[in-house]
């Protein structure tokens, strides 16, 4: 009766530490800058966060200088003039598409290196941020 106890009790407990740790790992993303807030980091840490662990800097500076893809300085509400001749201004729905589907408005004087990303809704609203708040400098 005593090990049938101990069997039961390592089994619930064996249950409660993978309920925790499967609960935190399936844990829904923010729907806003509030969870930067309350994690200790500013709006513009967690934006940058986001743009270097999801890669976006190995292409794109925030410094005004060009890389592999232009630069995300000041580019925000500016019109930017695609490879073949279209224009448009820089905006959240451009910047979701352009995330979702670099094919669509690829800058001039660029080639379309970049692969289509998925993003949840709070690294999408970070990014947002991030350029607004990049739009607010001027461009180099």
């Amino acid at each position: 009766m005593k090990l049938l106890l101990q069997m039961l009790v390592v089994g619930l407990l064996t249950a409660l530490v993978a309920y925790g740790a499967l609960s935190l790992w399936h844990r829904p993303p923010a729907d806003s800058l509030d969870a930067a807030l309350a994690s200790g980091l500013t709006p513009m840490q967690s934006a940058l966060g986001v743009a270097q662990t999801r890669g976006c800097q190995a292409c794109h500076s925030i410094d005004g200088s060009d890389g592999v893809g232009p630069s995300w300085r000041g580019v925000w509400g500016q019109l930017r003039e695609s490879a073949n001749g279209d224009s448009r201004h820089f905006d959240a729905a451009y910047l979701r598409e352009s995330i979702s589907n670099p094919a669509a408005h690829v800058v001039k004087g660029f080639q379309n290196v970049m692969l289509p990303v998925t993003l949840s809704e709070a690294e999408l609203q970070q990014l947002e941020y991030l350029f607004r708040e990049l739009g607010q400098t001027s461009a180099h």
